[in-house]
């Protein structure tokens, strides 16, 4: 995993030439994003992962590049942006893929392109579930049964082992019952603390676009808004104000290489910054009730 500092991005075609070549006989999986941003760099420079991926085929053997399958992810969904991704890379992966399931599924395909149906290999079977001891008060009721034993007062109220199995049974279930309550609190937190890293993100990138909209520089500013864009389409449970943010900036899709829309400066971007604030204040407070 690549991409911690401007030196890893500056060096990614190299370093990841050489893990092809250091390993002969393996298939390599390549998924770079298409904006890399040399953060540490002074200025703020944006690095193509699509040109990088074209420099790596090129950089490699016949033999080292038929190992290798390259995959742009980007949060630009237009049909003649992916065209152009594919046209260089093998494939394309949405910013908005995010479990393992959905990754999976995205990825599949692409390596079956790539490399044939056979390099793919079934998951293996899940193991069958154990099957479940009878309980004590189960063995005994058949017992009764095989001995014909009429209902007496051990029968009806239970005996002093069945009592014991009966409140053993019911404790059982309530710690599963409470294991499946933490389970969930916990993939819930991780949602939350996800969503507040990435509105985190996303205000830095608000900054980045109040000042090039106050330099009047649209091309920085829509780098920005294109940002902004992929992040919002990763969040987990997006709110009211993050699907009004990403459908504002989705409209703007025909400005990416005019001149920005008209009264941006005076009330879209005003209007879009409060939008995206909002949805910021709401995620800090959710994360501070998680906590």
């Amino acid at each position: 995993l690549l991409g911690a500092n401007s030196e890893q991005v500056e060096n990614f075609v190299e370093d990841v030439a050489a893990f092809v070549r250091a390993r002969p006989g393996s298939r390599v999986l390549v998924v770079i994003d298409e904006n890399l941003d040399l953060a540490d760099s002074g200025a703020h420079v944006t690095v193509s992962g699509s040109e990088g991926i074209s420099r790596l085929r090129a950089m490699l053997d016949p033999e080292d590049e038929a190992r290798v399958l390259t995959v742009v992810r980007s949060a630009n969904d237009s049909q003649t942006e992916l065209a152009r991704y594919r046209t260089i890379a093998h494939g394309t992966l949405s910013k908005g893929v995010l479990d393992r399931q959905r990754l999976c599924d995205a990825i599949v395909p692409i390596w079956k392109a790539r490399f044939g149906e056979d390099a793919v290999v079934p998951a293996p079977e899940p193991p069958a579930p154990r099957a479940r001891k009878p309980s004590i008060v189960s063995a005994r009721r058949q017992q009764q049964r095989k001995a014909g034993a009429s209902p007496g007062l051990g029968s009806r109220h239970g005996t002093a082992t069945e009592l014991g199995s009966r409140r053993s049974t019911a404790a059982d279930a309530g710690d599963g019952a409470a294991s499946g309550a933490e389970d969930d609190a916990v993939a819930q937190s991780a949602m939350v603390s996800q969503a507040f890293d990435l509105h985190r993100e996303m205000l830095q990138s608000v900054r980045r676009a109040d000042e090039a909209t106050r330099l009047k520089d649209w091309h920085a500013c829509w780098r920005e808004l294109h940002r902004l864009k992929g992040a919002l389409s990763t969040l987990p449970e997006p709110s009211r104000e993050d699907r009004a943010a990403r459908d504002l900036i989705e409209g703007l899709r025909a400005h990416v290489d005019e001149v920005p829309p008209q009264a941006w400066a005076e009330q879209t971007w005003p209007d879009l910054r409060r939008t995206l604030e909002a949805a910021a204040r709401r995620q800090r407070q959710q994360q501070g009730a998680a906590e």
